[in-house]
């Protein structure tokens, strides 16, 4: 009897804690990121020319909640990279990129305030990039047309009924089409390309990442 008792109690509060993580259907999630990564690499040759890449990303996103823990929604996104050449003449602006895109998130509740989810994404980007030699050479600007699809697990954590703190392992699976035009700023066409890419990375560690999503109960 006590044995049966025991397995009740446990039950229930397993049942009770998966009530409790739930995303309720009518939901609303306002949500986005920011990220920044930097990174610095040395030539091996001759004036060992050491180059750094900084990259700042601003993602703002909204969804709603078509089922319980089903949630549909968009996103916008901006990209502002830097890379800075020292000891060389090799110069670059800042390039900036936009995105927007569509995506599908399933929740798992897997104890009080804590969840998995997995993140299907299918988005466009696009990014211009303007590269000077030095005085002697025209600047070359590249633009890029990019569409993705792309899949990638996180977990989520109810800091409150109304706020989530999320921690995604992003492009842990990416198809793209990127269309590649690069032209001298007279005008005169260098190059043109399309290409189809996939890419699976685990390695997540070079960026930081801090996510949210403010939950709207129906």
């Amino acid at each position: 009897m006590k044995r049966k008792l025991l397995l009740f109690a446990v039950l229930s509060s397993i049942a009770c804690t998966y009530a409790q993580a739930q995303i309720k259907e009518g939901s609303v999630l306002l949500g986005g990121s920011l990220g920044y990564s930097r990174s610095e690499s040395t030539s091996v040759t001759g004036n060992r020319e050491k180059t750094i890449n900084r990259l700042i990303t601003a993602a703002p996103s909204v969804g709603i909640a078509i089922k319980d823990n089903l949630v549909v929604g968009g996103d916008l996104s901006y990209d502002n990279r830097k890379i800075t050449y020292k000891n060389s003449n090799l110069r670059t602006p800042d390039s900036d990129a936009y995105g927007a895109g569509v995506f599908i998130r399933k929740y798992w509740g897997i104890a009080n305030r804590l969840y998995l989810f997995g993140n299907g994404r299918l988005g466009y980007r696009y990014a211009k990039e303007g590269l000077t030699n030095n005085e002697a050479f025209p600047e070359i600007q590249s633009k890029e047309h990019r569409v993705s699809l792309s899949f990638f697990p996180g977990v989520s954590f109810a800091v409150s009924k109304k706020v989530h703190l999320e921690s995604t392992f992003m492009n842990l699976l990416t198809i793209d089409y990127i269309n590649t035009r690069v032209r001298e700023n007279n005008g005169n066409k260098i190059s043109s390309k399309s290409a189809f890419d996939f890419n699976s990375s685990f390695n997540n560690a070079a960026s930081f990442t801090v996510g949210f999503k403010l939950l709207l109960s129906k």
